[in-house]
């Protein structure tokens, strides 16, 4: 009876502690000593949210969505700059305290803002030059001039960029490890959380667009860029799911007899009516303010289409009535929130390929993809143990896949390679049993050998166990990645090591003096 009631008492307390914290200071630092993370998600930072291991995919685009309807994207006027950000916060205090402030990476006078209230977003919406409630992005008149630019801004929460004179490789260089470059390089390539609250917000205001001028609610994000790997200036994938759609993947699933005649049937349907529906979007997208450059691509495998929304400097997919890639998203997002060594070999191998030019879309490319890529990548995780396979993370039900539980609370796999060993296996691999002639099941995590009249690499969509998502690769292709693969193991084994003379390591593998560390 004591114990009982020593942990009722304990409950209580507890509750009451987190009911008054919540509108004070001190929460931001309680709030990372509780177990659970849910609680009172607005002060948390936007990546930190996207790469919680203890939350569902679901609830965390609640979360970012809650950030977004609390924020803004602010232009000051043009003389202002980077070294005026601490005037600028004060101004935009005068109305409200403020949750996040952080200068949009790659602008001098744009600013993404959090408020604790949305009245005060909207009080300064409602002020702006050009402002409008639907846009969640205005342009103000300061009336001020900025202060001298030698003001410094340390009181900016957030990743407000820091003057620095060494480029990447030469930070990379100072290094004394290939595993610290590799570290270093995935920090320095990963998308900030200014950036992240930017496509958020830009979605709630698709939302709102779309709703008002097209009936459609269903707007979701998908691809890399919040799957955790996005680096900047990715471009934001955007799917639409129509009313028709909704009630198609709500429905029971069809027996076999009938599988064939009613599913085919159906998704031929609704493969029309999302033609007709991008045909729409693409008229109506001439009425939103930025949309520049907006162009319907018809002809790809999943027509979609795309604009660059000029207001924060962004380059926008839109497609519709396909989960495939916003279950992916869960599937690539549920894997690096696992095990964090996913993130880093997914950026360094993915740039590997990019630098060589290995990498492209289109009809007319018969090259890799970066999904094919993907798949390849995980695969080999999986064949190493690093990562499950997917049957036993979740399961599919038509094209929606379903997670069993979060990251923190599926057991560990036993491979503790570093990520340097496993990049490094990665391309040994490959590099030894080459391509042709395997087929890979990313659902189940088989590599398996195909019959000797057949040598086309197969790697099988878990999505859909009929289609080889690299069908379209043709063998020169997949020749010319491997003798890449062979020449990178080459280098490796010479420069993997500290070498004072010579570049070595990631500098040595990837194309690094061009970006500089930022």
């Amino acid at each position: 009876m004591n114990v009982l009631h020593k942990t009722l008492v304990f409950y209580v307390k507890r509750s009451i502690l987190i009911s008054s914290c919540r509108n004070h200071k001190i929460w931001n630092k309680y709030s990372d000593t509780v177990e659970t993370t849910s609680l009172f998600p607005h002060v948390r930072d936007a990546r930190d949210v996207l790469m919680d291991p203890h939350l569902f995919h679901e609830k965390i685009q609640q979360y970012l969505m809650t950030q977004a309807k609390h924020s803004i994207v602010v232009e000051g006027d043009k003389n202002w700059s980077s070294e005026n950000s601490d005037q600028m916060r004060n101004i935009l205090e005068s109305v409200g305290e403020i949750d996040f402030f952080s200068l949009l990476p790659g602008t001098t006078n744009r600013y993404v803002v959090q408020y604790r209230n949305v009245e005060s977003a909207n009080t300064i919406l409602y002020q702006g030059k050009n402002g409008a409630i639907e846009n969640q992005m205005v342009s103000i008149k300061t009336g001020t001039e900025p202060t001298s630019k030698k003001q410094a801004s340390s009181s900016i929460i957030g990743s407000l960029p820091k003057s620095k004179t060494n480029t990447l490789h030469q930070l990379l260089d100072q290094q004394e490890t290939m595993e610290d470059q590799m570290k270093i390089f995935t920090e320095r390539n990963v998308m900030s959380s200014a950036e992240i609250r930017v496509r958020y917000i830009f979605l709630n205001v698709l939302k709102k667009f779309f709703a008002k001028h097209t009936g459609i609610v269903h707007v979701r994000p998908y691809g890399s860029s919040l799957s955790g790997a996005g680096r900047p200036g990715t471009d934001f994938d955007v799917v639409l799911l129509t009313k028709d759609f909704i009630k198609y993947i709500s429905k029971p699933l069809p027996n076999s007899i009938q599988y064939m005649d009613t599913e085919g049937a159906t998704r031929r349907e609704l493969f029309k009516e999302s033609v007709e529906v991008l045909e729409e979007i693409k008229h109506v997208l001439q009425h939103l303010p930025g949309a520049k450059n907006v162009k319907f691509i018809s002809q790809a495998r999943i027509p979609i289409v795309k604009f660059h929304f000029s207001l924060v400097n962004l380059s926008v997919d839109i497609s519709a009535n396909q989960l495939n890639s916003n279950s992916m998203l869960n599937v690539l997002n549920w894997y690096m929130r696992y095990d964090s060594r996913v993130l880093q070999v997914m950026i360094i191998i993915r740039k590997w390929a990019e630098d060589r030019n290995l990498l492209s879309h289109g009809m007319n490319f018969h090259g890799f993809t970066p999904f094919m890529l993907q798949m390849l990548i995980l695969m080999y995780l999986m064949k190493i143990d690093i990562i499950p396979p997917m049957h036993k993370i979740g399961s599919v039900r038509r094209d929606e896949f379903k997670l069993f539980s979060t990251p923190a609370k599926f057991v560990q796999m036993n491979n503790s390679d570093s990520v340097e060993q496993i990049i490094c296996g990665f391309f040994e691999h490959f590099a030894r049993y080459g391509l042709m002639g395997y087929k890979m099941q990313p659902k189940y995590g088989l590599i398996r050998a195909r019959p000797s009249s057949n040598k086309q690499l197969w790697i099988t969509n878990p999505f859909d166990n009929s289609h080889n998502i690299v069908k379209n690769c043709n063998i020169e292709s997949m020749n010319t990645f491997i003798e890449h693969m062979q020449k990178t193991c080459q280098i490796i084994e010479f420069r993997r090591h500290k070498l004072s003379d010579r570049d070595w390591g990631l500098n040595a593998i990837l194309n690094t003096k061009d970006t500089t560390n930022s």
